[in-house]
C-alpha cells in the first residue's frame, strides 16, 4: 500500500514538474519572442515619432529657417528655474531650439495647461529670438467636441490669431478676451478655454522674455 502510495506520488511529482519545465520553456520562447520583436520594431517607432514630432515643429519654424536638428537640440525649463511652472503649467518642460549658422532663431516651448475646461491642454509654443510669436499648436487636449476643441487649426482658425503678437501688441494687460477687457476673441461657448489658453500662451512669452539669455544661447 506504502510502495503504491509511494509510486503515486512520484509520478504526481514528475507530472508537475515536466508541466512546470514545458511552461518555462514556453515563457522563454514568448520573452525572446516578445524581445526580438521589440528589438526589430523599436528603430521604426523611434522613427516615426521623431518624423511627426519635427512635422508638427516644422509647421511652426519652416526647415528653411533652421539648419540644425531641432528635435534634438533640446532644454529643460527646469535647468533655467526650478519654478517654472509658474509660467509654463509645470517644472519640466522641453524646449525645442531653432538655429541658422549657430545663431538662435527660435525656441518651441512645450506649455501645460493643468486646468482646461475639459481637462489638461498641451501646447507648443514657438518664439522668435525678438519675442515674437510665430504660432501656436495644440498637442492634446480634452476640451468639449464642437466648442473648446475649436483650439485646433484643423477646426478653426481661432489659434492663428496669436501669430506675430507680442507682448508689446497687444501690451500684456491686454492678453484677455473682450469679454474681460482684453483684445482677442473668445471661442463662441468656450470662454473658459479661450480665457486658459491666452494667458498660458501670454506666460509662455514673459517666460521667453525673462529667460531669453538661457534659451537663445
Amino acid at each position: 500500500m506504502l510502495n503504491h502510495k509511494l509510486l503515486y506520488n512520484k509520478l504526481l511529482y514528475n507530472k508537475l514538474l515536466h508541466s512546470a519545465l514545458l511552461l518555462g520553456t514556453f515563457t522563454l520562447v514568448c520573452i525572446g519572442f516578445v524581445a526580438t520583436v521589440h528589438q526589430i520594431t523599436q528603430p521604426l517607432i523611434n522613427k516615426n515619432s521623431y518624423n511627426y514630432l519635427l512635422k508638427r515643429l516644422e509647421e511652426l519654424v519652416p526647415a528653411d529657417l533652421v539648419d540644425n536638428d531641432i528635435v534634438n537640440d533640446i532644454l529643460d525649463s527646469i535647468a533655467i528655474d526650478s519654478n517654472a511652472k509658474k509660467w509654463l503649467g509645470k517644472s519640466s518642460n522641453r524646449i525645442y531650439r531653432g538655429r541658422k549658422q549657430g545663431k538662435p532663431v527660435a525656441a518651441i516651448i512645450n506649455t501645460f495647461i493643468p486646468h482646461g475646461y475639459g481637462g489638461p491642454i498641451q501646447l507648443l509654443v514657438a518664439v522668435q529670438h525678438d519675442g515674437i510669436l510665430r504660432g501656436v499648436r495644440v498637442l492634446s487636449h480634452k476640451e468639449t467636441p464642437g466648442l473648446g476643441d475649436r483650439i485646433e487649426e484643423t477646426k478653426s482658425p481661432w489659434i492663428l490669431s496669436f501669430t506675430g503678437k507680442s507682448l508689446q501688441n497687444p501690451p500684456r494687460q491686454s492678453w484677455q478676451v473682450q469679454k474681460d477687457g482684453g483684445e482677442f476673441d473668445q471661442l463662441t461657448g468656450a470662454t473658459i478655454t479661450s480665457r486658459v489658453m491666452i494667458r498660458a500662451i501670454r506666460d509662455t512669452l514673459i517666460f521667453a522674455e525673462h529667460y531669453k539669455s538661457d534659451i537663445y544661447r
